[in-house]
Parts: structure tokens; sequence; C-alpha cells
């Protein structure tokens, strides 16, 4: 041991140590809860669209039909619904609609 006296005093310091008093003060105002941050409750509605495009390999049966078919076209969606959120439970319906453009 190189430094027993810094060991010591280490030591002294956690056995002379006391919590802190400030814990163990009164309350002098009454709990006040915290109101929720956000409210789950309500309708949305909501939708999205985009263009799909690229290439990829058809075979049927092991044979090659069409080695770069063409699957370009438009895709997307819709979706809305209800949600009622009462502690603790949530609850809701909900409704989804995706639509895509079929390639020619």
């Amino acid at each position: 041991m190189k430094h027993p006296l810094v060991i010591l005093a280490a030591l002294a310091g956690l056995a002379i140590g006391s919590p802190a008093p400030a814990a163990d003060m009164p309350v002098k105002a009454p709990v006040v809860p915290m109101p929720a941050a956000y409210d789950w409750t309500g309708a949305y509605i909501g939708g999205q669209l985009g263009y799909l495009w690229g290439g990829l390999r058809v075979e049927q049966n092991g044979v090659v039909t069409d080695d770069h078919a063409l699957i370009n076209g438009a895709i997307g969606g819709g979706r809305g619904g209800v949600q009622l959120a009462e502690r603790p439970l949530g609850v809701g319906l909900r409704r989804r609609l995706w639509l895509q453009q079929r390639p020619r």
C-alpha cells in the first residue's frame, strides 16, 4: 500500500458521513398531481402517397419468362379512427385502406 493515509481518510469519511436532513423536512404545501402530458382521446385521419419503380425477374415452373419486368406504379393508402383513453385503458376503432396501381 503506497498511500495508507489516503485510504484511511476515505474510509473515515464513509464511516462519519450522515444522511442529509433536508429529505426529512415536513411538507408545507399539499402535493398536486401532475397533469397528463397528452391525451389520446379523439378522432384522426391520415394518408400517404408514393410511386414505385423498379424491375424484377419472373419465373414460372423454374423457367424465366421475363428477365426484367417493370413494376412501376402509384402506391398509397389512408387511415382513420377514433380513440378513447380512460385511465388505465385505451380503446378505439381503426380502419386502414391500401391502394396500389397494377403495373402494365
